[in-house]
């Protein structure tokens, strides 16, 4: 992480094609943004080594870190997964694209600890061919080992509902 007192920016272009336009809501593509909450000086402890992930971090994830050939302290990072909630929204939301391609919060951003100028780092999801006309429930996950999940208190995730419309659906 920075110096004490000190920040690490975030570069707005991690967000690739969700930094741009109308964040692709114009071309039916939408990018939907994660932060994690602000907790003064929380350090994570982070999942670091892909053969000892514990058995509830998706193979997606752990496929995604592999595929970056990530190494020392690009690995002390919040991973992030995004799924649908039911078999109907798993078909219906299609393929998704994260920015950072880490799909993940980089450990260097943290602690937070009231620094001047800290800005909370971003992960966009960008959903690429969603189901036209489909109420979509979306859960995002965050994973680090002290980051709790309990699904009915929404401690450790984010869910949304997505509908994305076309020409034939908005009438």
């Amino acid at each position: 992480g920075p110096a004490d007192g000190q920040v690490c920016k975030f570069d707005l272009k991690h967000l690739g094609e969700c930094a741009k336009g109308n964040y692709g809501y114009d071309k039916g593509k939408p990018c939907i943004f994660l932060k994690l909450n602000k907790i003064f000086n929380l350090e994570h402890e982070y999942y670091n080594d892909t053969a000892a992930f514990p058995e509830k971090v998706p193979q997606a994830v752990k496929d995604r870190i592999s595929k970056q050939k990530l190494a020392g302290a690009d690995l002390n990072q919040v991973w992030i997964d995004c799924h649908g909630e039911n078999p109907a929204d798993v078909e219906g939301m299609g393929d998704i694209e994260y920015y950072p391609k880490t799909a993940a919060f980089h450990g260097k951003y943290y602690p937070y600890t009231n620094q001047d100028g800290y800005m909370n780092p971003l992960v966009a999801v960008q959903f690429l061919n969603p189901e036209a006309g489909q109420l979509l429930h979306i859960e995002c996950r965050a994973y680090a080992d002290n980051i709790e999940y309990d699904r009915r208190d929404k401690i450790g995730k984010a869910h949304f509902e997505l509908l994305v419309h076309n020409q034939q659906t908005a009438k």
